[in-house]
């Protein structure tokens, strides 16, 4: 019986992102600070701001998702450098501190930022990305590979 953390049995013919053998660590790891947050953190204080990632690899690329509630397209920022897409922005604190005294406050807000390293096969200039209700998604495709075809030889004088 294998757990959610092991690698696959059979490695793809196709070079998989670093996400196969990073993502169940990384829940894991998320899991067992969740588990340690109550001895650190105050109850009536806002979490700093998180951004969780889905991440789907389909035939023709990478899918990438994430929630952001009630954020606009100008609260985040989207880039891509060196093959390393990087999502960042400010998640507004909507705790009601000034209603009245918080007494649960689990809702992350302010800065975050979120790098994730593509396949060298993506096409950067057809990446998008687009926001509805209250979702992100960053579609990032793979480069078509062209036909096979015949390159002339010519002769220098």
């Amino acid at each position: 019986m294998t757990s959610p953390s092991d690698p696959p049995s059979s490695p793809s013919p196709r070079r998989r992102p670093a996400l196969d053998v990073i993502a169940p660590r990384r829940r894991e790891i998320d899991r067992l600070l969740d588990e340690l947050k109550p001895l650190f953190a105050d109850g009536d204080k806002p979490l700093p701001a998180r951004l969780l990632l889905d991440i789907v690899e389909t035939p023709g690329g990478l899918k990438v998702s994430a929630e952001v509630p009630g954020m606009a397209p100008a609260d985040l920022d989207v880039t891509v450098q060196d093959y390393v897409l990087t999502v960042s922005g400010r998640k507004p604190c909507d705790c009601g501190a000034g209603e009245g005294k918080v007494c649960l406050a689990e809702c992350g807000h302010g800065d975050f930022t979120r790098a994730v390293e593509l396949p060298a096969v993506t096409d950067i200039d057809a990446i998008t990305a687009h926001i509805s209700n209250g979702m992100l998604t960053i579609e990032a495709p793979y480069r078509i590979a062209s036909s096979a075809k015949t390159i002339p030889v010519t002769q220098t004088p």
